[in-house]
């Protein structure tokens, strides 16, 4: 993937690689906490650059 990309919404991961909700989330929780992925509430999480991250952009996300 490429920065910038949209990953499928979780419920869609979850049915695509046949796994729970929960574990979807828990992996999308890792990437964010790592910088790989943006995630809002109500949008889908996008791809970013590790480069550039810091943890308040990932707070500011979460609510």
């Amino acid at each position: 993937m490429r920065i910038g990309d949209t990953l499928l919404p979780i419920t869609e991961l979850a049915g695509r690689y046949h796994v729970g909700v929960g574990t979807v989330h828990r992996a999308l929780t890792e990437l964010k906490s790592e910088g790989l992925v943006r995630a809002r509430r109500g949008q889908r999480a996008v791809v970013t650059d590790r480069n550039f991250y810091t943890p308040e952009a990932n707070i500011e996300g979460s609510a």
